[in-house]
């Protein structure tokens, strides 16, 4: 089982799937979910990406092969968790992307990874996300009945007229989501940490969440002035654009090799 394009060892973790291929990989990329999501979502971006580099999805409890643990609400203990998971396998080549609730994960990894001294990412690639410090300002909903929950999803893509068609999985699935949106909803930002390599926010044009107003106030969180990418599409726009996302990836950590 794995998402690397060759049989490597089986990695001791539920947080971390995947197979590892190589100790010396040209890129080991680290993926961290949106809210309702899972590490299924990156499952195919192998396909894009270098030949001999590793895509590590995280898996948070609650879903897919973690199914059997308890949904995880509290912010701090999902990082130290994921730092503890990571911290072997970190290496020079790595980088890290997150959508939506996975970029506010993957700002705040590299920060403990920062504060820990430890193997930093050697690039940052954000998607469909506020900066860290606006997310109070958003309307918390985790709250809210079922139905005024979803009300306030309808444009949410994983909310679909096509999963209340099964009834025992929307359930479930609300389960998940909701927990995912306590636990950005409660999420309490702290000092204004910069991240000290170069770093690349993607978002789409019609992204209801992410106005374009707030994507240059990345800045005031980056050492480095990042490079900001737009595309066609709503919050989920990296699913039509997988293909350029991986080939901007691919290129910006050859780049850094130079």
């Amino acid at each position: 089982m794995g998402y690397n394009k060759n049989a490597g060892t089986a990695l001791n973790t539920r947080w971390i799937q995947y197979q590892k291929t190589s100790d010396t990989p040209s890129m080991r990329l680290f993926c961290f979910p949106y809210a309702g999501g899972s590490a299924l979502f990156y499952s195919r971006w192998f396909k894009y990406l270098e030949e001999d580099a590793e895509v590590f999805p995280i898996q948070l409890p609650g879903r897919e092969s973690r199914i059997d643990e308890p949904l995880q609400r509290v912010m701090s203990v999902v990082i130290d968790k994921i730092v503890e998971e990571i911290a072997p396998l970190l290496t020079e080549n790595t980088a890290f992307i997150g959508h939506s609730m996975g970029s506010m994960i993957a700002y705040e990894v590299a920060k403990k990874l920062a504060e820990k001294n430890m193997q930093m990412p050697k690039h940052i690639f954000l998607c469909g996300a506020v900066p860290p410090d606006m997310i109070g300002e958003c309307e918390k909903i985790h709250m809210l009945s079922d139905d005024e929950f979803c009300e306030k999803l309808k444009g949410y893509e994983s909310i679909t007229s096509e999963l209340m068609k099964y009834p025992e999985f929307y359930k479930f699935f609300l389960l998940v989501i909701k927990a995912d949106f306590e636990l950005i909803e409660t999420y309490r930002f702290g000092g204004n940490w910069k991240m000290p390599c170069p770093v690349t926010i993607f978002s789409g044009t019609e992204d209801p969440y992410v106005p374009a107003e707030a994507l240059g106030q990345w800045g005031r969180f980056c050492e480095k002035e990042p490079q900001i990418i737009t595309y066609s599409g709503n919050h989920f726009f990296l699913k039509e654009h997988t293909e350029e996302i991986c080939e901007i990836i691919n290129n910006c950590m050859k780049v850094e090799d130079n």
